[in-house]
């Protein structure tokens, strides 16, 4: 599995093959944010660290995107785009797939999934969790 140029420095692929959301956390005020930066955002520190980020999270936001203008990753309108909120209070926005738009709601329970886009590569997307 090969990682998409335009999300590369959002995962990293743990020793055993598992590619897996990294955000930073600061180490001066305690924020986790993603993607990851130079400085946090919230009070400007450089102290700042790197940090494996859960693979489960709630939708905080979404909306249903029913206009296409283009996308990288070769969706047809209607898709479901939203920000994921994560249990370390990170937020990620992404595609949410694998269920029908009408079914996503605000507190929905998702999972970090991986959409393929050709070329033997992939995304990171979010679809509801199973079960």
């Amino acid at each position: 599995m090969k990682i998409a140029n335009f999300v590369q420095n959002r995962l990293k692929v743990l020793p055993e093959g598992k590619p897996v959301l990294v955000g930073m956390k600061c180490n001066n005020c305690g924020e986790t944010m993603f993607p990851k930066e130079k400085l946090c955002p919230n009070c400007s520190s450089e102290d700042v660290e790197e940090v494996t980020l859960s693979n489960r999270g709630k939708v905080w936001f979404y909306t249903i995107v029913c206009e296409g203008y283009g996308n990288l990753v070769g969706l047809t309108p209607p898709y479901v785009a939203a920000f994921i909120e994560l249990p370390e209070g990170a937020y990620v926005h992404s595609l949410i797939v694998g269920c029908n738009p009408e079914e996503v709601k605000v507190g929905m329970n998702v999972e970090l999934d991986f959409l393929d886009i050709g070329k033997q590569q992939v995304v990171y997307v979010f679809k509801p969790v199973s079960g």
